[in-house]
């Protein structure tokens, strides 16, 4: 006998929560608010110690990511082209809870690291290859430690750490003297630092440089945000529908009609009724607020691409001072370089375009 027909069940799809773990695009808050003040330290103690990479990158924006962030050192997972490779970027290495561990027997954890595109750099080892100059910072107790690392990248991704010609002073065996001679050699700190870590200084160098690269781009793989703190900024990316959480607590800013403004948001295609009884198809499309205060911070989001430029498509070089005094070209410092980009970054394209040329009329 068959069961009567009677009212079939509703089932309501249930909401799965979605995995923390994310490759830069942020869906959850976490720690970020966090990791943001930490960035903002090691700016401060980086413009103590070296003012021209501060000049740079205190402008063009560094990028952080909660402790969520699923790492990687796979140089085939990273975010550029590589016969492309952009110009410069920086990243704060998220501080997680076993840095405390670290830091208790004796040692530093990387914190801040970013890399420079360099042509023709002096004394290291040379290369056909795209050449970078990596600088990883390691902090402990407030205090700085710098390690500079050569890197070379070729067309298909491949990543060499290059030697330097460096003086080595060599002790006489009778004689309680000695004397200098230049040698090709790992930075004494790079091996320091591979040392503590348990590799050798080619892989440790490998390792630093994929991963930075890969932290550093992620500020790209979303919605982008750029919070700045007096003249400092950290930047970082949302996944594309999560604008309405992380910025739920922001400063309210209202209308001439007494509402609040909604923040920038996707607006997904969809049909419009006309009085008329038909209906108008609206595309896909971006709307809302885009500059606003929040956590005590002045924000600006955007679509790379459609809002401003995005920091890696500038692909220029840089070069050392010696060099471009004796071919006698002209060239812009790192702070005019910053402070153009920034207003790039920030959507002023005409202020940018006016301060280059003034920076080349006065070069």
């Amino acid at each position: 006998m068959k069961p009567l027909a009677g009212k079939k069940k509703s089932h309501r799809r249930k909401n799965v929560r979605r995995d923390k773990e994310h490759h830069g695009a942020h869906y959850y808050l976490g720690d970020l608010l966090d990791q943001i003040d930490d960035t903002f330290k090691s700016l401060r103690l980086l413009k103590k110690h070296n003012r021209e990479d501060y000049n740079l990158f205190s402008k063009a924006g560094v990028t952080v990511v909660n402790g969520d962030y699923n790492w990687t050192d796979n140089e085939y997972n990273a975010w550029f082209d590589f016969k492309n490779m952009p110009a410069f970027g920086a990243c704060h290495y998220p501080t997680l809870p076993e840095d405390k561990e670290i830091e208790a027997r004796g040692k530093a954890p990387a914190k801040f690291l970013f890399f420079k595109k360099m042509k023709r750099p002096y004394n290291v080892q040379p290369s056909n290859d795209t050449v970078f100059i990596m600088t990883a910072i390691f902090e402990r107790e407030k205090r700085q430690g710098v390690c500079d690392v050569y890197i070379s990248v070729d067309n298909e991704g491949e990543v060499k750490p290059l030697k330097m010609c460096q003086p080595q002073y060599l002790p006489f065996k009778k004689q309680g003297d000695g004397a200098w001679r230049m040698k090709w050699d790992w930075p004494e700190d790079l091996k320091t630092v591979a040392q503590c870590n348990g590799y050798d200084p080619y892989t440790m160098a490998r390792r630093l440089f994929i991963t930075t690269t890969n932290i550093s781009m992620t500020s790209s793989s979303g919605i982008t945000v750029r919070a700045k703190k007096k003249k400092d900024v950290a930047t970082f990316a949302i996944d594309m529908l999560r604008t309405p959480y992380f910025f739920a607590d922001r400063d309210k800013v209202v209308d001439d009609k007494g509402q609040t403004k909604k923040i920038f948001h996707i607006v997904r295609g969809h049909y419009r009724q006309n009085a008329d009884g038909g209906a108008t198809h609206v595309k896909t499309h971006f709307r809302g607020l885009r500059r606003f205060t929040w956590s005590g911070y002045q924000v600006l989001v955007s679509m790379n691409g459609k809002n401003n430029t995005d920091v890696f498509d500038f692909k220029e070089a840089a070069r050392e001072v010696t060099e471009i005094e004796r071919q006698g070209e002209r060239a812009i410092s790192s702070d005019d370089t910053g402070r153009i980009i920034e207003k790039l970054l920030d959507a002023k394209p005409s202020e940018a375009k006016a301060d280059l040329k003034e920076v080349i009329k006065n070069a």
